[in-house]
């Protein structure tokens, strides 16, 4: 008898490279943009105190944007424990998340996904001009264990960002050193999790350091990794483990960041995030029906998927005279 056929995915496609240089902003009277130290950190903050940047490239009150807007901070994350970015957004309101599969997923956002919702990593765009209009895996990329919080601004912002913003537009920004005192500062901290339902083991380190100058100027240093394993679903509703829905995952990043004074920084910084084997098993024989769905025939139909980031950031703000704002970014983006 014919064996089921044997199928093994990349993700497609394997290779797409964006270059992304900024140009420089010449603002004349508007709010700066926060620095890292500014940026909201903590749940306790008021609806109209807290500051937002995606809304208008800037920095506002949430109360004032012209947009709805919600922000996901680093505490939500900890606690709703997401495999993937997606996964974070799934309780929010406005949203609605499609996974294909267990480490993918496509959040639709006032019913667009795929290049009609942009995700932006501190102002870095994901989106390109491969990818399909319907639900796609790429998003799932990006580590949930990386993020300090998220912004979610529900609705067309496509004069801001482009036409890729129809549905709305979603900014992750990334964890910053957290050494940023007088003198030299160290610091280490990790986080580990384990789930029964999947017997998942999600673990991460981070190191920061930190120095003073005698100038003024602090230079600052954000070193991370994570390893993730997944075993296969325990799933409820009388379903009972759910074969061929482990993967794995690993990540690393670091942050440099030298701040000349209070109105100017550098930012240096580099991302990788492996996934390994993740499966799209409803097209497997081993897949589970559901309501009449069809079980697919492969043995295996498993995906890995690769995303590099490097880029330098300048930013001032404050400066005063004809020019009030500078903003330059130059990146490297790999998928």
């Amino acid at each position: 008898m014919a064996q089921p056929p044997l199928c093994r995915l990349r993700a497609i496609p394997r290779a797409a490279f964006l270059f992304h240089l900024g140009s420089v902003a010449v603002v004349a009277q508007s709010p700066p943009e926060p620095s890292p130290q500014d940026r909201p950190k903590a749940t306790t903050q008021q609806p109209d105190e807290r500051i937002v940047v995606t809304a208008n490239r800037g920095g506002l009150a949430a109360f004032d944007a012209a947009v709805s807007i919600e922000t996901l901070f680093q505490a939500d994350l900890q606690r709703r424990a997401p495999r993937t970015l997606p996964q974070a957004l799934r309780d929010t309101p406005g949203v609605l998340v499609q996974e294909t599969g267990p480490g993918q997923g496509s959040p639709h956002i006032r019913g667009w996904t795929g290049y009609h919702t942009l995700l932006l990593i501190d102002g870095i765009r994901l989106n390109n001009s491969t990818f399909r209009s319907g639900p796609n895996q790429y998003w799932g990329t990006v580590d949930p264990l990386l993020v300090d919080h998220i912004e979610v601004v529900k609705g067309a912002s496509s004069v801001l960002y482009g036409s890729d913003a129809v549905g709305g537009t979603v900014q992750v920004f990334t964890k910053d050193p957290r050494t940023d005192g007088p003198g030299f500062e160290s610091g280490l901290s990790t986080f580990m999790r384990y789930a029964s339902a999947d017997r998942s083991l999600v673990g991460r380190g981070e190191l920061s350091l930190g120095q003073a100058h005698d100038d003024g100027s602090h230079t600052s240093l954000l070193i991370g990794g994570d390893r993730k394993f997944f075993d296969d679903v325990e799933a409820g509703g009388g379903s009972g483990r759910l074969p061929n829905t482990g993967y794995e995952e690993w990540a690393f990043d670091a942050k440099l960041i030298h701040r000349f004074d209070e109105h100017a920084r550098l930012v240096f910084a580099h991302q990788s995030f492996r996934q390994i084997d993740a499966p799209r098993t409803h097209r497997t024989a081993f897949g589970k029906s559901w309501r009449g769905t069809t079980v697919g025939t492969d043995q295996t139909h498993d995906f890995d998927q690769d995303r590099d980031l490097s880029y330098v950031q300048y930013h001032a703000e404050d400066l005063g005279g004809a020019i009030d704002e500078v903003h330059a970014s130059f990146s490297v983006h790999s998928q």
